[in-house]
């Protein structure tokens, strides 16, 4: 037989659960309503790879711009923002580079949150890159990329948003290891 006096009132335990269960999706429901919504960036910036040989035997390194797109797919407030993107850097003598070349980089990074809307953000992500030049060989492999970057507030509300962001990728091959300086303007 069921006792029906333990059915009818819920343990402390149970209320507990239930309580720390219904605040976390309290907190979670608030928060993404409060996270911006961004359907992708736009990323302009500079790229210094290091030095690699080339087919000669000289000493080479893939600079100049880069442009970039990428989509969020996940912004909260509290966790920060994780996006999906690709990159095109287009070297050559003209840019400082020390040889003409392309670097190619399909990315994910994640963004750290900010604690206010002029605060510093931090950036971790890893890439597939793939360079190609008219001197080398093809090279392709992974990459990590550390940087941080400064959020610039917007004059005027709803308009698009700028960063300012300072990167050092490092990978398996010279020609993605280097520095970049980029802005992005998020849509």
């Amino acid at each position: 037989m069921v006792d029906a006096e333990a059915w009818s009132s819920p343990s402390d335990e149970a209320m507990r659960k239930l309580l720390a269960l219904t605040g976390m999706s309290v907190v979670l429901a608030a928060a993404a309503s409060a996270a911006p919504i961004t359907p992708f960036t736009i990323y302009g910036g500079y790229f210094r790879g290091n030095t690699f040989t080339n087919r000669a035997g000289a000493g080479v390194h893939l600079a100049g711009p880069e442009l970039g797109i990428q989509q969020s797919l996940l912004s909260l407030p509290l966790v920060g923002q994780v996006d999906v993107g690709a990159s095109a850097l287009f070297s050559g003598s003209g840019f400082g580079g020390g040889d003409s070349g392309n670097l190619y980089r399909l990315y994910a990074q994640y963004k750290s949150p900010t604690a206010g809307p002029n605060s510093i953000y931090g950036i971790a992500g890893l890439s597939f890159n793939w360079a190609q030049g008219s001197s080398f060989d093809s090279q392709h492999g992974i990459a990590t990329e550390f940087g941080i970057g400064f959020p610039i507030k917007a004059p005027l509300p709803g308009a698009p948003g700028i960063g300012l962001e300072a990167r050092y990728r490092s990978g398996s091959k010279s020609a993605f290891r280097g520095i970049g300086l980029g802005v992005t303007v998020s849509f």
